[in-house]
């Protein structure tokens, strides 16, 4: 690998990795440390992949995020097809989602919004942010990275201004979840938060389902751990200096959770790290459920 910048598990524990210098999907099979080049010889491949999400139901697709738009993998496999981006409409896109009803969301870095597409639409509608580059609850300021729940709220990396928002569907501006915005408190920082990923956990507060969000903070080397609500994080992973053994990252981006695992793309070490959040939480028999992803 070089430099791979997404990551995403699948139903079947299968590994997939934006190996964003090299070109190339990878897939990796559960146990395997080999992994398989995915469309990279097809007509109109990805030549720069910065992240990576399989959704099984929607058109069967493999959603790859390009620096201007992205594709998705024809179900037969033998074609790459443009999604969104055709028209010049994005400016560095850098995270996707498909929700439950098969609409696509992507973050417009360069624009400071997302937009949302309609299933087989290449026509983008704003759903967040598109004020200009800015601080205000209904600005983005270069967002990285997005999630969609069941009741179809957003949870946006809102890089620049160093937090995750929340916008509500039909909302005209978000709500601070994580991060406040400087950097500097104490329990946990987030410095330059790149990508989040976010999963529902029951039996945190007096047995209620509390919403996670987990940070990968560039600039700490580190994934941040936050339940919406709180007022402060708590080191997930990493946090232990920039280098290469286990328990460091090295510029992580990309994060997945996945039952009881936390996977990050550690990019600037050329690997994809997994953590076991039993031990990191110490919450035996930990399950958590990822928000919406359609498999």
């Amino acid at each position: 690998m070089d430099e791979p910048n997404g990551v995403f598990v699948d139903r079947y524990n299968n590994l997939w990795v934006a190996d964003t210098k090299n070109a190339r999907i990878q897939k990796f099979a559960p146990g395997s440390t080999t992994g398989v080049s995915i469309g990279a010889h097809l007509c109109n491949a990805p030549s720069f992949p910065t992240n990576v999400l399989y959704a099984m139901m929607v058109l069967f697709m493999l959603q790859i995020i390009l620096r201007a738009g992205f594709k998705r993998l024809a179900k037969n496999g033998n074609k790459w097809v443009d999604v969104a981006g055709q028209n010049n409409e994005m400016d560095l896109t850098r995270g996707v989602w498909v929700d439950k009803h098969g609409n696509v969301y992507c973050t417009d870095c360069g624009h400071s919004r997302v937009l949302k597409y309609a299933p087989h639409s290449s026509t983008g509608v704003v759903v967040a942010g598109g004020n200009g580059y800015g601080n205000a609850l209904n600005q983005l300021a270069r967002p990285a990275s997005v999630v969609v729940d069941d009741e179809d709220n957003m949870y946006i990396t809102d890089q620049d201004n160093q937090r995750v928002v929340k916008w509500a569907p039909g909302a005209t501006s978000g709500v601070v979840v994580a991060g406040n915005g400087t950097g500097t408190f104490p329990g946990g920082e987030v410095n330059n938060p790149i990508y989040s990923s976010v999963t529902k956990l029951s039996g945190l507060s007096g047995g209620q389902q509390s919403t996670l969000i987990y940070i990968s903070d560039k600039k700490s080397n580190s994934v941040e751990l936050w339940v919406e609500g709180d007022t402060t994080g708590t080191t997930a992973a990493g946090g232990n200096g920039r280098g290469d053994q286990p328990d460091q990252l090295n510029k992580p981006y990309a994060n997945f959770i996945s039952g009881n695992y936390l996977y990050v793309a550690d990019r600037d070490n050329a690997r994809i790290q997994r953590f076991d959040l039993t031990v990191v939480l110490q919450i035996p028999n930990l399950q958590q459920s990822n928000l919406a992803i359609i498999q």
